[in-house]
């Protein structure tokens, strides 16, 4: 799976959590901005992967405890 692939399923699994595409583009933002200028694409791509990731995660676990309430 490529780097791009990846950043697709990890933002249709963000939307399936319920975040606004707003927001996803928002954390997408946010990494990308965290890069130095002298970063690749690929190493963008990666701190963007990771973001997403740690949202997902953090997106099950509260409809998890919601689901439970």
């Amino acid at each position: 799976m490529t780097k791009q692939e990846q950043i697709n399923r990890l933002t249709q699994k963000l939307l399936d959590c319920g975040y606004r595409s707003s927001q996803v583009k928002q954390i997408i933002s946010e990494a990308s901005e965290n890069t130095t200028t002298a970063a690749s694409s690929s190493q963008q791509e990666e701190l963007i992967i990771e973001a997403l990731q740690s949202y997902v995660e953090f997106g099950i676990k509260c409809k998890k405890k919601g689901a439970r309430d």
